[in-house]
């Protein structure tokens, strides 16, 4: 059965009635795999409510649509609520989202544990029956997606499957949903994630001059979506080049052409019928002139890019940080590592992975606790806003630790600008702003402060997959020290080298292929 949509428009009633999709139409067949892609805050969780339940954004939402078919759904939402985490295994496996009996489960149970046992889940496990809560993120992720793809539905729904997935993880879900023939909908920051299982494309784009959402649907893969809007975008800006150009050769034109008429209406004082008759001439260039300059060209801007660079330091790359030698590492009573040394030096670009739970975090508080003693260092949470005072406003924040004259304020509205926060966002309360939002003011506080070191845990889980290659770039181009914790394998290899390892409680320091190349034997 397919999946048809006629004429969705969503409009967001505390948002200055914000339309996040206007006259949106699309059709889905079986093997159809559709990415919804775009900036957090632009919708795209709304978009997925709305097409697992439409009643169930009634309370936030104007919306109108003139048909919507589609057979059986499944639903992995982003997040679960207080009632849905303090259940144990079981009853959430026996229960739905409004706490009625899902019957069709409770004469299967059986049958989904040894489904589960592909995602690493055994009977006697099962036995212990945990709660939600006391699971690990990777765990409860998991458990969740086997719960999802062991129904057997039409449509599969799924807002951010990879998030707390390791990269082995993220292998078998791949593997397994290649194999799926039912339609699935995602929204999904992860690069690699998308490159393997999109086949259609829906971007929604957050237009900061316009009252609504900027939404393409595209039938193509991933990769060659994005290469479709690159050729766009340089398309456009080479059209945007060429009529500058000629705007500019014109004004300069009737520039010389009022100069010679001026000229000759000096000469013609003492014939007024010739003086006249240039005066009209002067008035019809000026109107020329004028129109001219108040022509409306709008520059070609990558809604999704991070336009920042570090500033270059001066000091020399072997010059060493830090070493220390640690017995463990440990997380209350439970043993992380054994003993590891750890040596940074001034250029170390360093990537964490390892299976969720395996210490990446804990080290890096460790690290940020006694390297901030020694150095200025920047770190950014991978819950940002445990990080942030939710009161303040980016601008106040970004004042408060650059400073508050006129310089440093027309840089931070540049700078903030340039990330496509509008002048509102720059003043509003941090609370207020969506969590990638706030991952680009804290990338902007790193590059506008004077930072030797960077601690970054997962910095691409909360904005839009199309940033990823900017935010690359702009690490690469940092002649400091990063450690960095990620899980999404296209950000790895395109911006890290060295590698430390989380593995069965050692700390392995290695390069990304050999590294990746380990994990594939594994997966295989």
């Amino acid at each position: 059965m397919n999946l048809q949509l006629h004429d969705l428009t969503i409009r967001l009633m505390n948002n200055n009635m914000r339309r996040i999709v206007e006259h949106l139409s699309l059709t889905l067949n079986p093997n159809d795999r559709l990415a919804i892609i775009g900036e957090e805050g632009c919708g795209k969780t709304t978009v997925l409510d709305y097409l697992n339940q439409p009643s169930s954004i009634d309370g936030y939402t104007i919306t109108t649509c003139s048909g919507y078919t589609h057979g059986a759904i499944s639903y992995l939402p982003q997040k679960l609520d207080n009632d849905r985490l303090r259940s144990s295994i079981s009853t959430f496996f026996f229960t739905h989202d409004d706490g009625s009996l899902d019957y069709d489960h409770l004469e299967n149970y059986e049958r989904f544990k040894r489904f589960a046992s592909n995602y690493g889940f055994d009977r006697q496990w099962f036995d212990q029956d945990p709660l939600m809560d006391q699971l690990s993120g990777g765990q409860r992720m998991r458990y969740r997606l086997a719960i999802c793809l062991f129904d057997k539905t039409d449509v599969i729904l799924m807002d951010e499957p990879t998030n707390d997935l390791d990269i082995p993880s993220i292998e078998n879900l791949i593997h397994t949903i290649t194999k799926l023939d039912q339609i699935i909908i995602f929204v999904s920051h992860d690069t690699y994630f998308l490159s393997k299982i999109a086949t259609h494309i829906l971007e929604m784009r957050k237009i900061e001059w316009l009252d609504h959402n900027e939404v393409i649907f595209h039938k193509s893969s991933y990769d060659d979506y994005v290469k479709m809007r690159m050729d766009a975008t340089n398309k456009a800006m080479m059209v945007y080049q060429s009529e500058s150009r000629n705007r500019k050769e014109k004004a300069k034109k009737l520039e010389q052409i009022r100069s010679k008429v001026e000229y000759a209406q000096n000469q013609a004082v003492r014939t007024p019928s010739v003086a006249r008759k240039l005066a009209k001439k002067i008035k019809a260039v000026n109107q020329q002139i004028e129109h001219n300059a108040q022509m409306t060209m709008v520059k070609p801007t990558d809604v999704s890019a991070i336009p920042l660079s570090f500033k270059n330091r001066s000091i020399s790359s072997k010059h060493l940080l830090w070493s220390n030698h640690y017995p463990s590492l440990n997380h209350g009573t439970t043993h992380l590592l054994d003993a590891f040394t750890l040596t940074l030096h001034h250029d170390d670009h360093w990537v964490l992975v390892g299976e969720n739970g395996c210490g990446k975090t804990t080290l890096m508080d460790l690290l940020y606790s006694q390297l901030s003693l020694h150095y200025p260092i920047a770190y950014l949470h991978q819950s940002i806003h445990t990080q942030l005072d939710l009161n303040h406003s980016p601008f106040d924040d970004l004042s408060h630790a650059l400073g508050y004259d006129k310089t440093t304020s027309d840089l931070i509205h540049t700078t903030l600008s340039a990330l496509h926060l509008s002048y509102d966002e720059i003043h509003q309360p941090y609370a207020n702003l969506s969590q990638g939002t706030l991952t680009k003011c804290i990338l902007a506080k790193m590059v506008l402060g004077d930072y030797q070191i960077l601690l970054l845990d997962e910095p691409t889980r909360n904005i839009s997959p199309l940033s990823v290659s900017s935010l690359s770039s702009l690490l690469k181009s940092f002649n400091g020290c990063i450690l960095c914790v990620s899980h999404d394998r296209y950000f790895i290899e395109s911006t890290f080298q060295n590698v430390l390892w989380f593995n069965h409680h050692q700390l392995i320091q290695t390069n990304v292929s050999t590294y990746l190349n380990s994990i594939m034997k594994m997966v295989e």
